[in-house]
């Protein structure tokens, strides 16, 4: 791998949007997290297992 160069335009280029890249992997990352670790919902008083009664 080459090492950046900072004095070429390309190089600065595309290291900005590797970082960019991986900032936004890293939020989403944490999005994801931060939705899986809240809270169920509360019960809303339906009854998770009802007998049905066929006749």
């Amino acid at each position: 791998m080459e090492p950046v160069q900072r004095d070429q335009a390309i190089h600065v280029a595309l290291y900005m949007r590797e970082l960019a890249d991986w900032i936004d992997e890293q939020l989403q990352a944490q999005a994801q997290i931060s939705r899986l670790s809240q809270p169920l919902p509360k019960a809303t008083g339906i009854p998770v297992h009802q007998s049905v009664h066929l006749t």
